[in-house]
């Protein structure tokens, strides 16, 4: 059963994060936590992530925008790993409430409101919201306020899907080393993790046919909406 599940999520997931640049940890999370506790599946997660990530970052390297992209992996990746080491202490189902409310107000804010009150993208604000996404990610497996400052500041849709894939290959390699040293990786997820890699890359495949074809700001609506889904799904998950 894990198995199979793996491989479907996985095809969903690469598919969504190739049209968006992100929501694969999302779509990964949605089932994974009830077969395996929360902190393990969100390793397999991370695992089954990197591997998109790696692809799609090596496929846009040339689009990668590097003089903003570096405080923000520095910020990232930081947050991540210090986050990851204190995950068995929390209690998820309070976090999971907070954040979920926390990611349907700040897509609502910049789905109709960005645009009123115009806030310059400046490099502090990407350190803090990339600061938050590093938390996030430690917490539940994905982090998916970086992609709502990258919009804004690139240029074209392969800028922003090669510095936001290029972002979270790094936050999902932190995330994983971190996990691994702390002993959160169990040897059993192996087996899945693999599977789930080969599953992603083939849904990456197809939602590159299908993202191409979409304009910046179609792009835009549909990453607002998609963080939307994304808090009102981990809010579902904690009530029923």
């Amino acid at each position: 059963m894990l198995w199979m599940i793996v491989l479907l999520e996985s095809l969903a997931a690469g598919f969504v994060q190739s049209v968006t640049g992100f929501g694969a940890g999302v779509i990964m999370m949605l089932v994974l936590p009830y077969l395996l506790n929360v902190v393990h599946a969100a390793s397999l997660a991370s695992v089954v992530c990197a591997g998109l990530t790696f692809s799609l970052a090596w496929k846009y390297r040339k689009k990668v925008n590097w003089p903003v992209l570096l405080p923000l992996i520095i910020s990232y990746t930081g947050a991540q790993s210090l986050t990851v080491h204190y995950v068995k202490s929390l209690d998820f189902s309070r976090l999971s409430i907070a954040f979920g409310a926390f990611l349907i107000l700040l897509a609502v804010w910049y789905g109709f409101f960005n645009q009123r009150v115009q806030v310059k993208p400046r490099w502090y604000i990407g350190v803090f919201i990339c600061v938050l996404s590093g938390i996030s990610g430690g917490l539940f497996g994905f982090g998916p306020m970086a992609a709502l400052y990258l919009l804004p500041v690139t240029k074209d849709r392969d800028e922003y899907i090669g510095s936001t894939q290029m972002l979270f290959l790094f936050g999902n390699l932190a995330n994983m080393a971190a996990r691994i040293a702390g002993g959160l990786f169990p040897p059993s997820i192996l087996g899945p993790a693999v599977l789930g890699i080969a599953g992603i890359l083939l849904g990456k495949r197809m939602g590159l046919a299908w993202g191409e074809r979409l304009s910046k700001e179609r792009l835009s609506r549909i990453v607002y909406l998609f963080i939307a889904l994304s808090g009102l799904i981990m809010i579902v998950k904690q009530l029923v």
